[in-house]
């Protein structure tokens, strides 16, 4: 589990991301298609459109990317997790629209493209 700040942070992005897709400050959770970029010990994994739901809830926010929807049905086995806590995955806003989560493992990265 990560750190308190870091978990605080990482809820307040999302939820900050989930207003700039809707517009809405009352809304918790919002579904839509954007571009995702995925690594994997450093190798890219996957670049495409996915779906993806990004939800927030008392303790900690969650993102769901629907690899399988995407043709990534081994998505597991390629070191990707379907769902992403902000109580586990680090997450940071880039420039661009571009929501940053990372794990443990340095070579972890995914890059979504919120505003795709």
């Amino acid at each position: 589990m990560l750190p308190e700040r870091k978990r605080q942070d990482g809820f307040t992005i999302l939820k900050e991301v989930i207003y700039e897709i809707t517009g809405d400050s009352n809304l918790n959770v919002v579904q839509r298609d954007v571009v995702v970029e995925a690594m994997v010990n450093g190798a890219e994994i996957f670049h495409g459109q996915v779906n993806c739901y990004f939800q927030i809830d008392h303790f900690e926010a969650k993102i769901s990317v629907y690899w399988e929807q995407a043709g990534l049905r081994d998505y597991k086995e390629a070191g990707l997790f379907g769902q992403m806590s902000t109580n586990f995955q680090a997450v940071k806003k880039l420039p661009g629209g571009i929501l940053q989560i990372t794990g443990a493992d340095a070579g972890y990265a995914i890059h979504i493209n919120y505003k795709s």
